[in-house]
């Protein structure tokens, strides 16, 4: 799993295509498109007025759809070399043979056996406590293949033994080490879920995967939970316009709101009693400590 999100960040890091590229693309989208309209239209017209002269009307017409399906054009594009936006992608499945989702970008490598979703259109706001506006959510989404692993016993526990005299007899209760048996895991692919989590508050961002808390190493290689946006990358984090984004729906800039099309959010562990987070609750300390003091802010009791 490890591996799996340096291969995320690395495609993160994506540089958007050039001018040449995007031309290529529209060319490859548009142009050929227009092109087999036309095309289409000139088959449709030519292939009724031959069809009107035939003894049947209905097998005439049927022939020329199919010349036309034939000669139909089906781009589709490399999500193996470079990241697919949602309307590029045409596959039906990812390599670990899983339905595309909807909506992600998407990129994968058939060869390690991972196929990456990224949600980067759009923001979500986070119910905090019943309260919205400090902390918003963004999704992406993992698959690999796993080796699974074979089931096995083990002994939990030590044994022991209470003996107790009574003249000259002796009584003596045991207790044995307890057997659990771990069920085994078949091989085949397996999908993490990873929850982005922006704080507006102090401008930190967290990584939740399968709903739980991760520490994640930053640009310097610094484990923690909660980074600084500018130390870490994420969706929202990977480039500064995307940043000032993120600084500008957490001011309730409308522009801000409309490029991220924030709507809300089902990530639910803080609906009720909000992030197990040092600064939640306005406090700078941790018990009897100061976090903020040179000496511990940097230590894992803080972070």
């Amino acid at each position: 799993m490890r591996k799996g999100f340096i291969f995320l960040i690395f495609f993160l890091l994506v540089s958007p295509t050039n001018a040449e590229e995007k031309y290529k693309s529209f060319n490859d989208t548009f142009l050929k498109k227009e092109s087999n309209k036309s095309y289409e239209r000139n088959v449709d017209i030519s292939s009724q007025k031959e069809c009107l002269k035939a003894s049947d009307y209905e097998g005439c017409m049927n022939f020329y759809s199919s010349l036309k399906n034939k000669n139909r054009t089906i781009i589709e594009k490399d999500c193996i070399k470079r990241q697919c936006k949602p309307d590029e992608i045409t596959q039906k499945t990812d390599n670990l043979g899983m339905k595309i989702l909807k909506g992600f970008y998407f990129r994968e490598d058939p060869i390690e056996r991972y196929a990456l979703y990224f949600d980067f259109d759009n923001l979500y706001k986070v119910n905090s406590k019943g309260e919205y506006g400090r902390f918003f959510h963004a999704r992406s989404v993992i698959r690999f293949y796993s080796k699974g692993f074979e089931g096995y016993s083990a002994l939990v526990g030590g044994g022991s033994a209470n003996c107790s005299t009574y003249g000259s007899s002796i009584n003596c209760n045991t207790t044995r080490p307890r057997l659990i048996n771990i069920p085994q895991k078949a091989a085949g692919p397996r999908q993490n879920k990873l929850d982005y989590i922006y704080d507006c508050k102090d401008e930190t961002v967290a990584v939740y995967e399968e709903n739980k808390l991760k520490k994640w190493e930053d640009k310097k290689g610094k484990k923690k939970k909660w980074h600084k946006w500018e130390d870490f990358t994420s969706l929202w984090t990977n480039s500064k316009s995307r940043i000032e984004i993120l600084k500008g729906v957490c001011n309730g800039n409308n522009e801000a709101i409309k490029a991220a099309n924030v709507a809300n959010s089902n990530f639910y562990l803080f609906k009720d009693k909000g992030p197990k987070k040092r600064n939640y609750s306005g406090s700078k300390n941790v018990g009897n400590i100061n976090c903020n003091s040179p000496v511990w802010k940097n230590k894992p009791r803080c972070n």
